[in-house]
């Protein structure tokens, strides 16, 4: 494969949360189970691959108005490859992830 490509890289995780507060300053631990799935698009060749890929982590809210929050997070990552071209052997990484979300 050329060095003239695009990599893409999808997840889906869903997420389950377990906070330790129901107010304030709220302290959660987070489990994810899910896929990643990755494809390269080269000038010769498209490639993909469907990899498992466990998380956990851990994080913290703080309430704002209404049902807004602010969070930080930090999550272990690891991706079992299922054997393809584009990933060869497990990897892990740590992203640390802040922003705001909303309750449903």
């Amino acid at each position: 494969m050329d060095n003239d490509c695009n990599q893409y890289i999808f997840e889906l995780l869903p997420n389950i949360k377990y906070r330790f507060n129901e107010s304030g300053l709220k302290p959660f631990v987070l489990l994810a189970i899910g896929v990643n799935i990755y494809w390269i698009d080269g000038s010769v060749e498209i490639s993909n691959e469907l990899s498992f890929a466990p998380q956990a982590g851990a994080g913290m809210e703080f309430d704002l108005e209404n049902n807004l929050y602010l969070f930080i997070q930090a999550k272990y990552a690891v991706v079992f490859p299922n054997g393809n071209r584009i990933m060869h052997a497990v990897s892990s990484y740590v992203p640390v992830q802040a922003g705001l979300g909303f309750n449903l």
